[in-house]
């Protein structure tokens, strides 16, 4: 490991990871479409990432680097959805 590194001077975390598959954008787009009541599964297909990816995120294992808050499950079927008006 390199000085730098070990000084904490240089992060290999998010998107400085070399092994990264996502960036920070798609990650925040993944936490807001979960938080308006949408399931990993439909997530995972919308935006074409791996299941597993969108699930690690959700459950915060992976990207804890991004600060977009992430609603729990119990408090995003608590939230009211727009009701849509057909004129």
């Amino acid at each position: 490991m390199s000085h730098s590194y070990k000084l904490r001077l240089h992060s290999s975390k998010g998107e400085n990871n070399s092994n990264c598959k996502i960036t920070d954008n798609q990650v925040t787009q993944i936490k807001l479409i979960y938080n308006t009541g949408k399931s990993s599964k439909y997530i995972s297909e919308e935006l074409d990432i791996k299941l597993h990816i969108v699930r690690q995120i959700i459950s915060g294992k992976s990207w804890k680097t991004n600060k977009t808050p992430l609603m729990k499950r119990d408090d995003r079927s608590k939230t009211k959805k727009p009701i849509l008006c057909v004129n």
